[in-house]
């Protein structure tokens, strides 16, 4: 079906208010306005480009203080982003007070369960990295059998965040996950589902530990779209993406972290709600998620067709070298690059005062370009030159 945005708010009875809660809330407003719904946010950052767009609220003890921001919110529903994942008891106390649009905490913590999902995707015939958790006696076996092949993942992780290789000898946290590592291109796929199909809204290839994000090894350090993926890689991953609404009931958006080794894929998680990949699918094919969000999760209703890119885009994180702390001039010259008519421009921008300490998100850099080597030379020009700055002193 074709949506068309300003008869999406009508599915509340009109002028919907949506509350958008997470670790970082911008992307998700932009796109929530764009698909024709008023917006609030709670998030860590509260920085200063999304404050011009909606009221957003500085999460100081995240993500507990939802809890109590959330019931006194003026929003007729919520949706979260990064991170809330990973806390299902909170998500349960705030679909109690508001309505949700997206999963809630009993799909979350099944696609989330490493076991729960390999059982899924080994059943379709796809692959999932052998893993263990940490301190079983069959990590320990498969450790010894194979000493230098396996990386520690946290539990409730995001973003690549703890991830770290293990040498051999080296204890493994009690409380994590022990995988084999594969070595492979990072790839997302983002998905709308309605709990019994979902539809792949394209693929997309990650920036991940790239040194000049500064976010180091298996940080997530931004996306670019689309990827070309071959007709065959396409069919599998639009049959694998049916699978796991089908398993889990997800409904809404979700995106798949994948690895391709060579002609196959490996599935490595779940993320069940709007990714950090979105605004780079976004923005190269014009949909607005947001909106098809909302109706997949109002109404169980997903597009004919997946959006047709229209240009290449791509996104970057810069990430700090050092502690810093954002002075007036830095954050007022940050700012005026966030206009949207800067192409590439910057987006998530710290307000003046806040502080960054050593490998915390600085700021984001949209693109757009001819090819996806072009969007990532962008990027990457970008960056480079304002952690040079940074360095320098230049822009404090």
């Amino acid at each position: 079906m074709t949506f068309r945005r300003r008869q999406l708010p009508n599915l509340l009875g009109g002028g919907a208010c949506l509350a958008i809660v997470g670790a970082s809330a911008r992307a998700a407003v932009e796109s929530a306005r764009r698909g024709g719904f008023s917006a609030i946010a709670a998030d860590l950052f509260a920085d200063a480009d999304l404050a011009r767009q909606a009221p957003v609220h500085l999460l100081r003890e995240y993500p507990a203080e939802l809890a109590a921001w959330l019931p006194a919110a003026p929003c007729d529903a919520w949706m979260y982003v990064g991170g809330l994942e990973n806390s299902p008891r909170l998500l349960d106390r705030l679909a109690a007070v508001r309505p949700l649009w997206g999963n809630e905490a009993a799909v979350v913590r099944r696609v989330r369960s490493p076991r729960q999902l390999a059982a899924c995707v080994r059943s379709g015939g796809w692959l999932y990295p052998e893993s263990y958790l940490a301190g079983s006696r069959e990590a320990d076996a498969a450790r010894r059998r194979a000493p230098r092949a396996w990386l520690w993942k946290p539990l409730r992780g995001a973003g690549g965040r703890g991830i770290r290789r293990l040498a051999p000898g080296d204890p493994a946290p009690p409380r994590g996950l022990v995988q084999r590592r594969i070595a492979g291109l990072s790839l997302a796929a983002l998905y709308l589902g309605n709990r019994r199909t979902a539809i792949c809204l394209g693929v997309t290839r990650q920036i991940i530990g790239a040194p000049w994000t500064g976010g180091g090894d298996f940080r997530y350090g931004g996306t670019l779209a689309p990827w070309p993926a071959a007709p065959r890689i396409v069919g599998s991953l639009e049959h694998l993406g049916r699978a796991l609404a089908a398993e889990f009931g997800l409904v809404g958006l979700f995106g798949v972290d994948l690895l391709l080794d060579g002609d196959r894929f490996w599935v490595l998680e779940v993320n069940p709600r709007y990714t950090a990949g979105a605004e780079a699918i976004e923005r190269a094919t014009d949909a607005p998620l947001a909106a098809w969000h909302a109706a997949a999760c109002l109404a169980g209703e997903l597009p004919d067709a997946p959006p047709a890119p229209r240009r290449h885009a791509g996104k970057a994180i810069l990430y700090a070298a050092a502690p810093l702390v954002v002075a007036p001039r830095l954050a007022e010259e940050l700012l005026s690059r966030a206009a949207p008519a800067d192409n590439p421009r910057w987006a998530d921008v710290p307000p003046a005062g806040a502080r960054c300490g050593p490998g915390q998100p600085i700021l984001t850099v949209v693109a757009a370009g001819a090819d996806s080597t072009a969007v990532e030379d962008l990027l990457r020009t970008e960056l480079t030159g304002l952690a040079a700055r940074l360095a320098r002193g230049e822009a404090r």
